[in-house]
């Protein structure tokens, strides 16, 4: 047992290590070489990711076994009179889904984007970029204490919005890249504020024995809010989302589907957990939490492409763990983020496909004209959902809560088909029935007819 203790420290730092190690040793490559092989930097990703999700899984075993968290190390950053600023890690039950889930997705992406890549003139550029990301990602969901989550919050921050204009030649992805950095630096004041008044109160880390309520808790949790809301996307600061699908397929899956855009629920989560969550600030949490709920689906259903109508769905989503985490399910959240971040990892990854898939079988039926109807995308991607959410359902049992939320989701399902035909409608007739109050008002009821009969 001695020595276990001393050995799963040294393999907690394997989960983090070995991303950042395979930066360097991409970055040495290209610098001896004077070029960027892509056999190379596949192998490197392979090998780290390999180690990683190892790690990773032996890790969080040792940790749901045990049960007590496990210090993984920590490294001193500055030295200052009072007080040492230190890069900490640790592995607890709370991070232990994040960490796998972020294993498992970086190594599946990472290979997706090995082969998706292949001959692009960024080749190098991208999977530099995608090993900060990794580390940054592991830094916010290992971190014991604010400092270290606030080095991961500012790595992914800059990975995302040089991502999103990897594209350069395109005048648009650069303005959108701008959009998105400008709501990070405006949001991310909120936990640089909140890790200089942790440190100011001598709590900046989550194992400290000094944690008692008391008012700089409450600014500490505000601040905190406000960042989260920017680097989740909600409401207001959710409008950067669509405009970021202007990266590549694999970027935009792993950064806006899976890891990215849930890192500002895992910070409510984590320091709801540490410092507490007051009533006013849960309440207002969960309303915008609804309020972007409500705001990305009735966005999302007009949408005229296929990413950016899964950006508006995973704004929806994150927005009802918002309010999980307001209310106090931090099981249902955790729950919530696994299925989440695997379903729209792979919608991202697979939207181009099926939008080549039904290009290719309209051409065959000897249409001129190819068009998407957002409704149908609708269903085409609710299928995938629906098939997760059986074999989940199948796993565990039926339970009744999951019955529930299937009969539940089945309701939404109608209903958003219905909303979104009524907006077709208006979209596509409104230019000429806005002189016409009363036929515009004919085909709204002719809707809502059919919608009655059918159901």
């Amino acid at each position: 047992m001695a020595a276990l203790n001393v050995l799963m420290p040294m393999i907690g730092r394997l989960i983090i290590g070995a991303p950042a190690i395979a930066l360097a040793l991409i970055i040495a490559d290209r610098v001896v070489r004077h070029e960027a092989r892509e056999m190379i930097i596949r192998r490197y990703l392979m090998l780290s990711q390999s180690i990683s999700i190892s790690a990773g899984v032996l890790c969080s075993a040792w940790v749901l076994i045990s049960q007590k968290p496990l210090e993984i190390g920590s490294l001193r950053l500055i030295s200052l009179s009072t007080k040492d600023l230190s890069f900490a890690l640790r592995i607890d039950s709370l991070s232990v889904a994040f960490v796998l889930i972020t294993c498992l997705l970086g190594g599946i992406v990472g290979l997706f984007a090995s082969r998706y890549l292949h001959r692009d003139q960024g080749y190098f550029r991208f999977f530099v970029l995608y090993h900060i990301f990794l580390v940054g990602v592991h830094a916010i969901f290992l971190g014991a204490g604010l400092p270290t989550i606030y080095i991961g919050w500012e790595l992914i921050g800059i990975t995302s919005a040089l991502l999103i204009s990897f594209f350069s030649f395109r005048k648009q992805t650069v303005a959108n890249s701008l959009r998105a950095f400008w709501a990070y630096r405006v949001t991310d004041t909120g936990i640089l504020v909140a890790t200089l008044l942790a440190m100011h109160s001598g709590i900046e880390s989550f194992t400290s024995s000094a944690l008692k309520v008391n008012t700089s808790h409450t600014a500490i949790v505000v601040a905190c809010l406000i960042s989260a809301i920017g680097k989740s996307a909600q409401f207001p600061f959710g409008r950067w989302l669509p405009k970021a699908m202007e990266g590549p397929t694999p970027s935009s899956a792993i950064f806006y589907g899976g890891l990215s855009v849930h890192a500002g629920m895992y910070l409510m989560l984590r320091v709801s957990s540490v410092y507490g969550l007051p009533h006013s600030i849960s309440l207002c949490m969960a309303l915008i939490g609804l309020f972007s709920v409500w705001y990305a689906t009735i966005v999302g259903r007009i949408q005229s492409d296929a990413k950016s109508m899964l950006a508006y769905a995973s704004m929806a989503q994150v927005g009802l763990m918002f309010v999980e985490v307001a209310l106090g399910l931090h099981s249902l959240a955790i729950f919530h983020f696994v299925s989440h971040a695997m379903l729209r990892t792979y919608q991202l990854l697979n939207a181009a496909s099926v939008m080549h898939d039904r290009y290719a079988f309209e051409h065959v039926l000897g249409r001129e004209r190819v068009s998407f109807h957002p409704v149908e995308g609708t269903r085409a991607f609710s299928q995938y959902a629906y098939a997760f959410w059986e074999s989940i359902d199948g796993a565990f049992g039926r339970l009744s809560l999951l019955s529930w939320a299937e009969s539940m989701a089945r309701s939404v399902r109608v209903f958003e088909e219905w909303f979104g035909e009524i907006i077709l409608s208006l979209v596509r007739h409104g230019m000429f029935y806005t002189r016409h109050p009363r036929k515009w008002a004919s085909i709204v009821l002719s809707r809502l007819g059919n919608r009655e009969e059918s159901i």
